[in-house]
Parts: structure tokens; C-alpha cells; sequence
């Protein structure tokens, strides 16, 4: 179970400021949990639902079948020395696009140079215990906009982090819908009887947007929903998603001709509010950083597909893969990022992004 500083010795003392080298020293920064090899039967890490971006820190990983989370979060940030990923390997968050909260931090996902960490009663050593034990990653922004219970009284210089280090995941570029939506990331109602259109594409970001509902039948109309790992506030009234920057949950358009959301919150729901289907979800969020050499064997997959049912809660938006990798790249990497299949009375989900770059491309050299 996590722990929060209750767990901790609580310090009294001065006001403190520290600045932490970071970027290519997160790799330092994290200790190693040694060598993993996933079999072919695969391997999923449990973590909290809805909650903090984590990391899995190994030497050597040897991927050989499905490798996933056991819930939806903000993302998961996969550190290695070494990367073998066998024809069978199946790293992915399908289905783990995060619920999303108006409080989370609206700003690009970077890993910054340096990080500026300040405190009164809990101490800089502390902190990072902490975050080492919890696997929490450092550079969510979230962790500091929004801290968990028991977090203490550190903050950070979050805000600054964009400029000074790569942009993994950018706020700007999430799929859109239609000329409809008012600049938010979710599927609108079509006309009465017809499917709505295709979420589009993301670029560089979490996901493309969620296809468009049918009104023709609203108690079951279903909407695709974007992911939302770090998600926008809400908007004003007279455009209620008009602050959408990335995929947030569908609207609909009743009979009356007017639309609103499903809830007042932003992130992902289902589109369809009676709905508790959980197979059908936007995809989340994976990065994988590698301090030296990749092998890629021919056959594996790095993923962030949304999951659909194929029915009724079905289109929602992709999620982002990005891969980034120190040393050589054998045999050529296979990514994808695809949103969910129109359903019943739903749009296609928008395409998400993948990418791949040396530590150097990266700005690491």
C-alpha cells in the first residue's frame, strides 16, 4: 500500500530550496529493481486506479508477451538499461486511459533538465524516499497541481518544465471530432438517426478524440471519449468543453436540440451514461525510456490502443507510445496507437501518437 508521510517522522526546520539535476539522470534517480524477464504468459503491474504517473525501473528487460498495468492511470514510464523485446512482447496500455479530474494540471508532459523542489516540514531525503518507494514519477505535473493525501508540504517548479526539457506528451495537439466541437476532444451528437463522425487524430499527445454519438436513441447513445491523462479544466457555460485540451468525455444533443456533458467533470467516461461496460476504454499513456541498447524482434508490439466492445460504448481516442533509446536499435520497432471501432451508435475513435528517438534527439547527449 502506499505510504504517506503520516508514516513518516515529520521535521520541523527553515524553509528549504533545492534544484535536482534531472533529464537523462532520472535513470540515476530511480532505483533498479535488477533484471526482469516477462514470459510469454505475460506480466501486469498493480497500481491505483485514476492515479499518479509510475515508473518500473529494471537493468535488463526482456519482454516476451503482454505487459501492462492492472488499472487506468496517468501514464506509466518504463526505465531499463537494456530493452530485448521478444517476437511475443506486448507492452502496452490498451484500455488504460486515466478518468481524468478538472484539477489535474493542464500543461505539456516533459521531462525537464532540472527540478526545483521547496519544503518547510518534510525534507528534501524524505520526499524522495517517497517517490522511490511509491514509484510516483517526479515529472508529473499532477503530483504537485493536485497532491495526493499525505503527500507533505514539498512543491515544485512544474509550470517551468516544458521549456527546459523534451515534451513527451504536448497539450496542443489532441484529436478533435468535427468543426463542431467548440476546440474540446470528444465526440458531439450527430444529426437524428445518423452515426457522428470519426474522432481525429492526435498529435504528439494522448490520443485522438472519441467518435461521435448517435441521438437517435439517447437513453443508449454512446459517445467515444479521448484519453485524459492530464487532462484540461472545464470550460464556461456557453461552450462547456471550450477548455478541452485533450480528449475529454462525449456530449450529446437531446431532442430539444441542446448538448451537455455527461457529468461536470473532465476525463474519461463512457460515453453512454448508463453504461458500465469496462472493456471498452481510450487508450493511456506509455513511455519508455532506455539508457543503452534496443533489440527489437520482429512480431512484438508497443501499444496504447483504446478497447471496445464493439457495441454500444465503443469510439474512443488512443493513447500515446513514445520510446526513447541511448545506444543501438537493432531490427526495426512496431508501434501503435489506435482508436476504438465504431460501435452500434458510435463513431470511429481518433488515431493516437507514437514515436521513437535517441536520448541525443532527445536533447539527452
Amino acid at each position: 500500500m502506499a505510504r504517506s508521510f503520516a508514516d513518516y517522522r515529520p521535521r520541523s526546520g527553515i524553509e528549504w530550496t533545492k534544484t535536482i539535476p534531472f533529464g537523462r539522470r532520472i535513470f540515476d534517480f530511480y532505483p533498479s529493481q535488477g533484471d526482469l524477464v516477462v514470459p510469454a504468459a505475460g506480466l501486469t503491474i498493480p497500481n491505483t486506479e485514476d492515479g499518479p504517473i509510475t515508473i518500473s525501473r529494471y537493468r535488463r528487460l526482456e519482454i516476451n508477451g503482454p505487459f501492462t498495468k492492472q488499472k487506468r492511470d496517468r501514464g506509466w514510464c518504463v526505465l531499463c538499461d537494456d530493452l530485448i523485446l521478444g517476437a511475443g512482447a506486448r507492452p502496452n496500455m490498451a484500455g488504460k486511459g486515466a478518468a481524468g479530474s478538472p484539477k489535474w494540471a493542464v500543461q505539456d508532459i516533459a521531462i525537464p533538465r532540472a527540478i526545483t523542489l521547496s519544503g518547510h516540514r518534510t525534507q528534501y531525503d524524505d520526499f524522495a524516499a517517497w517517490l522511490r518507494e511509491n514509484c510516483y514519477a517526479i515529472f508529473d505535473p499532477s503530483l504537485f497541481a493536485c497532491p495526493l493525501p499525505g503527500t507533505g508540504d514539498v512543491t515544485a517548479n512544474y509550470k517551468d518544465w516544458p521549456a527546459s526539457g523534451p515534451v513527451i506528451v504536448s497539450a496542443a495537439g489532441c484529436g478533435s471530432t468535427t468543426a463542431r466541437v467548440y476546440g474540446g476532444c470528444h465526440g458531439y451528437g450527430s444529426a437524428i438517426g445518423v452515426n457522428g463522425p470519426t474522432g481525429y487524430a492526435g498529435v504528439n499527445a494522448p490520443g485522438g478524440g472519441g467518435g461521435g454519438g448517435n441521438i437517435l436513441q439517447p437513453a443508449t447513445n454512446a459517445q467515444g471519449d479521448g484519453n485524459s491523462a492530464t487532462v484540461g479544466t472545464t470550460g464556461s457555460a456557453a461552450l462547456p468543453w471550450s477548455g478541452g485540451i485533450r480528449g475529454l468525455q462525449g456530449v450529446y444533443t437531446n431532442y430539444t436540440g441542446s448538448s451537455y456533458p455527461f457529468s461536470t467533470s473532465t476525463g474519461d467516461r463512457d460515453g453512454d451514461p448508463y453504461s458500465t461496460i469496462a472493456s471498452s476504454r481510450p487508450g493511456g499513456i506509455l513511455i519508455v525510456l532506455v539508457r543503452n541498447s534496443v533489440t527489437a524482434i520482429a512480431g512484438h508490439l508497443l501499444s496504447a490502443n483504446a478497447t471496445t466492445d464493439g457495441v454500444v460504448a465503443a469510439g474512443h481516442g488512443a493513447g500515446r507510445v513514445f520510446l526513447g533509446y541511448g545506444g543501438a536499435l537493432t531490427g526495426t520497432l512496431n508501434m501503435a496507437a489506435t482508436g476504438g471501432a465504431a460501435g452500434a451508435y458510435c463513431g470511429h475513435g481518433g488515431a493516437g501518437a507514437v514515436t521513437a528517438k535517441t536520448l541525443a534527439e532527445m536533447g539527452w547527449a
